[in-house]
């Protein structure tokens, strides 16, 4: 039944019925190489051409690598978060080629993204900090739908390159107890990289560290640890972001899936049920007031755009529209928010709440 706007919340066990549900419908489809993307032959005439067209755009561009991405704790006016921004669109441009190989078939695609690939493997050197490499899954995904594509030399200089990523977020997982959207991230980038390469360890490693990080940072009552330690709205879906994205790559792990783990389903189904008042403007909050930290001081005074004055709810879009696809009944917040879901998700997983 679809939530209304004066629905109080979501159930607590519907996330875990939608993550059953995933865990039983997804087929681990290796000749496209990501058992999460189910849904490519469901994308429309009006999405196949859009996704080609920008395709074409971002074949002929050229690979921007760095050496490093520095953005965690830089304003965005910063000189180095500018040019790491610009570098990261690669990224973006990785996962919308491999899309419209797959929806179109077109072989340049394949070309164009596996030089974006090995430019960045053959360039980038991680730090493992998750901030800076937030948005690295967007290629991994990319990677894992063209992987069986490529040449064997070209795979192993890019899973190598991967694999070094992977070890040094695991590393920090492992000895770190930090329950800050930090730790949320890394879990993300190291489930991502393990689901791409078919590491079954790997992803029983970061199931556990998943099941750890929701059921410490966020309390019975939906509230997560960063929301408490920023007093900012910004931040719980901010740490919320990897935890449902990480869920949802769990939930498509074809025979890597995790066991149904209904504990993990009903922490993450409060903090979204602790959001829905403030994005449907029942509840405000004034963000980082008063600011919790130097750096957010540093923005606040800056004039960062969500970083003082009241929460925006366009900035929950991304994590209700995951989590709709987890369970059809966030599709009215989501609808709400933004009147469609990104591409990227419709190309890969059709849409939410449709067979």
């Amino acid at each position: 039944m679809p939530m209304n706007p004066q629905s109080p919340s979501i159930s607590a066990g519907s996330l875990f019925v939608g993550l059953a549900l995933l865990i039983q419908l997804a087929p681990h489809d290796t000749a496209y190489g990501a058992p999460w993307c189910q849904g490519f032959g469901q994308a429309g005439p009006e999405l196949v051409a859009r996704i080609a067209r920008d395709a074409s755009e971002a074949a002929r561009s050229r690979p921007q690598p760095v050496p490093r991405l520095q953005t965690e704790g830089r304003l965005p006016s910063s000189l180095t978060a500018i040019r790491s921004r610009e570098a990261k669109r690669d990224f973006d441009k990785v996962r919308l080629l491999a899309h419209a190989w797959r929806l179109g078939g077109d072989a340049r695609f394949v070309r164009a993204a596996r030089d974006l690939l090995l430019a960045w493997a053959r360039t980038y050197r991680t730090e493992a900090n998750p901030i800076d490499e937030a948005q690295l899954p967007t290629l991994v995904e990319g990677y894992a739908l063209l992987r069986g594509e490529l040449d064997g030399g070209d795979r192993v200089v890019i899973d190598v390159w991967l694999q070094g990523i992977q070890r040094g977020h695991m590393a920090r997982l492992r000895k770190s107890k930090m329950i800050d959207n930090w730790r949320s991230h890394r879990i993300h980038i190291a489930a991502s990289i393990a689901l791409a390469l078919d590491d079954a360890q790997a992803l029983a490693d970061v199931h556990r560290y998943l099941r750890e990080q929701v059921l410490r940072a966020i309390a019975p009552d939906g509230t997560t640890f960063d929301f408490r330690k920023r007093n900012a709205v910004h931040y719980a879906v901010y740490t919320l972001e990897p935890l449902v994205a990480t869920g949802l790559l769990l939930a498509s792990a074809g025979p890597h899936a995790p066991e149904r783990d209904p504990d993990v389903a009903q922490r993450l189904n409060a903090a979204l049920d602790w959001l829905l008042p403030y994005v449907r403007g029942e509840r405000t909050h004034r963000e980082f007031d008063p600011p919790q930290g130097a750096f957010d001081r540093r923005r606040a005074a800056a004039g960062v755009p969500g970083f003082s004055g009241p929460w925006d709810p366009a900035g929950a879009r991304a994590l209700f529209w995951m989590a709709a696809y987890l369970d059809a009944r966030y599709l009215p917040v989501a609808r709400q928010l933004a009147p469609e879901p990104p591409d990227h998700l419709v190309a890969c997983r059709g849409r939410p709440g449709e067979k």
